[in-house]
């Protein structure tokens, strides 16, 4: 018994020490594993910054050998038409190409000085417009807003997005936290209000000709850091710059005459860039009264701007009309000597067939 005894001693003494042993194995490799996942995590935290790194790079230096232009910010730096090239407003893909070798002169105030009378009548319009919910009627939309279906919700969301990404290029391209935004007419604010409530980096400038709304907005957005003014622009020159003049479906309403003034005006503000409304497919104007409407097209004379650095189509492409939002550097340019309009293809998902000086 005493022999059996101590067999069993000695066995749970050499299973005790087997069973150290062990454990201290597994507490090794656990250690050495760990210390593996740390590392692994380690490398792909370094591989993340120094890709990070590389984005921020391709952001802020641009290559002008053969890569292909691809973003707005491209566009912006004027990159773009240089080459020959106007890309889509939100994802930088290419939807013209263009000879770049063309002339333009920078803008003069050569036009015959609006009348007086025209003033007058041009506000009347656009008050009696306000007044009577004119706008909008067609389909549905005059209950709710005063400046008609283009500026209803569901209708601007692309105008949304070119504001979202011209604001952000913006600012990467100057270097600024801020950017002035200037838009005019500011109409009845029913998207706008949306737009500037995502963003904290805008300091806004709402201009429109009717003083009564202009009024209401004042009342309306008292609490928000926003300013609005009265302004005629076809009229009257503006006093401040801007980096960035946002005029949505304002021109088509508006004689050709006095669109070249309200550029002229645009071009002597010594602001950055303009967000505008065209309609490239329409080859020629005509002559209209302030307040009704054409497509109007400011690559065709007597208007004859260049290729825009961006195009994007402002609404569903099962709407009519072809309007598109574009963006232009400021001071405007113009073709010189645009005595024919050529045609050329704009590559949207339905390519279209464009009327343009080059």
């Amino acid at each position: 018994n005493k022999m059996q005894d101590r067999r069993y001693r000695i066995g749970a003494i050499v299973g005790f020490f087997i069973l150290v042993g062990f454990a201290l194995v597994y507490m090794h490799k656990g250690s050495s594993m760990q210390t593996d996942v740390l590392k692994l995590h380690q490398e792909q935290d370094t591989h993340d910054q120094d890709k990070s790194s590389q984005i921020r790079k391709t952001q802020t230096h641009v290559n002008y050998g053969d890569e292909k232009f691809t973003n707005l910010f491209h566009s912006l730096q004027h990159s773009n038409t240089r080459k020959g090239i106007s890309t889509n407003c939100i994802t930088g893909a290419t939807m013209r190409t263009f000879n770049p070798d063309f002339k333009t002169v920078l803008h003069k105030d050569t036009h015959d000085a609006i009348a007086p009378e025209m003033d007058v009548k041009r506000k009347d319009a656009f008050v009696h417009i306000f007044k009577k919910h004119k706008w909008g009627r067609g389909d549905g939309t005059s209950d709710l807003q005063v400046s008609g279906g283009g500026s209803y919700l569901k209708f601007a969301q692309e105008a949304m997005a070119v504001l979202h990404s011209v604001v952000d290029e913006y600012k990467i391209l100057k270097g600024v936290k801020r950017v002035r935004l200037l838009d005019i007419p500011c109409g009845d604010m029913q998207w706008m209000s949306r737009f500037l409530a995502t963003r904290g980096d805008i300091d806004y400038y709402g201009m429109d000709i009717v003083p009564k709304l202009i009024e209401l907005h004042k009342e309306k957005f008292k609490d928000e850091p926003w300013t609005f003014k009265q302004h005629d622009i076809a009229k009257t020159a503006l006093v401040e710059s801007y980096d960035i003049i946002h005029c949505r479906m304002m021109l088509q309403h508006l004689p050709v005459s006095e669109t070249l003034k309200v550029l002229e005006n645009f071009s002597r503000s010594k602001s950055g860039y303009l967000v505008t409304t065209t309609f490239p497919t329409t080859s020629s104007h005509k002559k209209i009264h302030v307040g009704s409407f054409q497509p109007l097209n400011l690559e065709i004379p007597p208007i004859s701007l260049p290729p825009p650095l961006c195009y994007q189509r402002d609404g569903d492409h099962t709407r009519q009309g072809h309007h598109y939002i574009s963006v232009w550097p400021l001071p405007l340019k113009y073709i010189e000597d645009c005595n024919k309009v050529a045609m050329s293809v704009l590559q949207d998902k339905k390519n279209l067939t464009i009327y343009t000086c080059i």
